[in-house]
């Protein structure tokens, strides 16, 4: 699931891509992974991520899905700052 995550986040902010080698690349520079992409374009810093994940999961999650995903974030990652999340 993480890089289907990841390929998501991109697709928000990489306007105009036309293929998956383009939407891996950042200042020329073609990333292995949409992971480190996502990294070389600063969108995973501080908890930008689970942000995002939190804020695009409201629109189709239920309450209790929302919950269960919070947990296993808390128990499984290193989330900075809940109070933001």
């Amino acid at each position: 699931m993480g890089e289907r995550y990841y390929l998501c986040l991109l697709l928000t902010v990489v306007r105009g891509a036309t293929s998956f080698k383009h939407l891996r690349t950042v200042d020329g520079i073609v990333h292995e992974t949409f992971k480190l992409t996502c990294i070389a374009l600063r969108l995973l810093k501080d908890d930008g991520e689970w942000i995002a994940m939190f804020h695009d999961g409201q629109e189709f999650m239920t309450g209790h899905v929302l919950r269960h995903l919070f947990t296993i974030a808390l128990q499984h990652t290193t989330i900075s700052n809940t109070l933001q999340i």
